[in-house]
């Protein structure tokens, strides 16, 4: 019988612990893409996302940009103009329904009426880098936080190839992956 408790424990912490890294997952999955998505709104992100996508030679790039740009200012000029047209909607909603409800149900549509605007991104991290929203997230381009720049030399640490931090590329000088096999940001897939 103590054999049959014991593999009954172990099942019973295997499925909690399971449970657990799935929410914990679930979560970070959940913000890293809403991130995405609120990036995207502000002319910035669909700038560098366009770019990324397009990938534009550098004899296009100033124009790509000009362009990308352009589109970006005047989709945010769209999105300002319907934000407040929904927030005046709204506005006048709970100016109407005022006299109707009872004093419980107008304090709790007032409450939601102040809750963060869905629509707007979410404010930047503080000065000094720690907690806060976007408290450990990736910049907009996707590097890690602390790490080169776009375009800088790349971090010290073992080569792709495999081989001990600081030795020589192959002698052939083929590298690690195939290009087709990298991502536009050079990165292994």
């Amino acid at each position: 019988m103590k054999a049959d408790v014991k593999s009954a424990a172990v099942l019973v912490a295997t499925l909690a612990i399971g449970v657990v890294l799935g929410m914990v997952g679930q979560g970070m999955l959940t913000r890293q893409r809403t991130q995405q998505v609120s990036e995207l709104r502000r002319p910035p992100g669909f700038v560098e996302h366009m770019e990324r996508v397009i990938d534009p030679s550098d004899a296009q790039r100033d124009t790509v940009r000009a362009l990308l740009t352009a589109v970006a200012t005047r989709n945010e000029a769209v999105m300002q103009s319907a934000r407040g047209a929904l927030k005046g909607g709204l506005d006048s909603l709970q100016v109407a329904l005022a006299p109707l409800l009872d004093e419980g149900q107008r304090e709790r549509l007032g409450r939601m009426s102040r809750l963060p605007d869905p629509f707007q991104p979410p404010p930047p991290p503080p000065p000094d880098g720690r907690g806060g929203a976007g408290a450990g997230q990736r910049p907009p381009d996707g590097r890690p936080p602390g790490g080169p720049p776009r375009g800088g030399p790349p971090p010290k640490g073992a080569p792709r190839d495999g081989g001990p931090p600081g030795s020589p590329p192959p002698a052939d000088g083929r590298e690690s992956a195939p290009a087709a096999a990298r991502s536009p940001n050079g990165v292994d897939r």
